[in-house]
């Protein structure tokens, strides 16, 4: 797992770092679980993710800054925010969002139940390209 790299976005080539888990609670708070293929693939979910990526070595880019590129950049971002924040795993050729632990590691829950420790496992929505590696960008965002 890499916790730096570059990124060539129009003529700068930058330098991207894996976030803090602060911001990516941050990013839960304000965009939503990144077990959730649906947000983290969406055009918010990435541009939230490519600026946190990227702000701690070039604290000039914001979410406006990377909201203003051009869609030439998506892969290229994925691929940066697959490297940077690594929670997803791959399985017959697709990333998908680790498994929730099991019941009795969460607490006293029953599955069943509703409550605080509960988990209900999403399932990734994004179909893949014809490569079979990368989820294509999910046409609602």
């Amino acid at each position: 797992m890499a916790a730096t790299g570059t990124i060539p976005i129009d003529d700068n080539k930058l330098t991207w770092t894996s976030p803090e888990l602060g911001s990516l609670e941050q990013f839960e708070t304000e965009v939503g679980p990144l077990t959730d293929m649906r947000i983290v693939n969406s055009v918010t979910g990435r541009i939230h993710l490519a600026h946190l990526c990227l702000c701690e070595k070039q604290p000039y880019i914001t979410p406006e800054t990377v909201r203003r590129w051009r869609a030439e950049h998506w892969d290229a971002l994925w691929a940066m925010i697959l490297e940077a924040v690594p929670i997803f795993q791959v399985t017959g050729g697709r990333r998908v969002p680790p498994a929730p632990p099991p019941a009795d590691q969460v607490g006293d829950a029953h599955p069943d139940s509703a409550g605080p420790g509960s988990s209900t496992p999403t399932s990734p929505t994004a179909p893949e390209d014809s490569d079979g590696g990368r989820p294509k960008p999910d046409a609602s965002a």
